[in-house]
């Protein structure tokens, strides 16, 4: 997968540049002066900010590590922030919490319920059982893009990892029984997962957008643009590359 990842990866960077921000910078024709002029008045690495890089660096091991510790992902970065408040720490303070914009955060979990919601009203059993149908009497090239649209669809109603959880193995058997690598059907579905549209598919995008610094229209138009030039892409670049590799018979 490296090769057309790097490839994925180029395409989104170029995002960046096609989201342009409704902020600028002062001075930005001269931004490496500025930057470096920022650099400096950061000052040299502080004590706290070795803690903070130990903590966080302490947190991301034990998140991708959970498959030999079973502490779930959440509960280890909710021990994250405790460990902040620690006596010895002291990374934050109660003035700190207090500055915390919690209208934000109820937002975001409401946005990010949806794909719990979605557990409950039994969409992805649904969504399996019609799958089948779909997928039958369809070639590899059809059934790779039918999995990415699908990726595409289901983003809307519910998260991406609990859409991999509730998709990925009803596909995988569904590859085996089309003839081909369970994984053919999982990675573009995994791509499809990945293409966004409105902020609350994703923490992350959300905190963009509600940062102020970029437009719904910004955002839209930008990775409309993603989503449609991959599901090109996966049946014209993707599917040729796996089938000269041997991946893909």
């Amino acid at each position: 997968m490296a090769p057309f990842s790097i490839f994925y990866t180029a395409c989104s960077i170029m995002m960046v540049f096609i989201i342009r921000g409704k902020e600028r910078l002062q001075n930005e024709e001269s931004l490496k002066t500025v930057l470096e002029e920022r650099l400096k008045e950061m000052g040299p690495v502080s004590a706290d900010e070795i803690k903070i890089f130990l903590v966080l660096s302490i947190g991301f091991i034990a998140f991708v590590t959970e498959q030999w510790h079973h502490l779930p992902g959440a509960f280890v970065f909710a021990l994250v922030g405790m460990a902040c408040f620690m006596p010895g720490m002291n990374l934050a303070t109660e003035q700190d919490l207090r500055k915390v914009n919690l209208s934000f955060l109820i937002f975001l979990a409401a946005c990010m319920s949806i794909g719990a919601v979605a557990q409950d009203l039994n969409i992805p059993k649904w969504i399996s059982a019609h799958m089948s149908s779909l997928f039958e009497g369809r070639g590899a090239v059809m059934a790779i893009s039918f999995s990415y649209v699908l990726g595409v669809i289901v983003n809307f109603l519910m998260t991406p990892m609990a859409a991999v959880g509730a998709l990925g193995s009803p596909l995988a058997q569904l590859a085996v029984s089309l003839g081909m690598d369970p994984y053919t059907l999982v990675y573009a579905l995994l791509y499809g997962l990945d293409q966004l549209l409105f902020p609350y598919e994703i923490g992350y995008l959300l905190y963009t957008f509600m940062s102020g610094a970029v437009t719904l229209r910004h955002i839209m138009g930008a990775f409309a643009i993603r989503m449609v030039a991959f599901a090109f892409f996966i049946p014209l670049i993707l599917v040729p590359y796996w089938k000269m590799i041997g991946f893909l018979k």
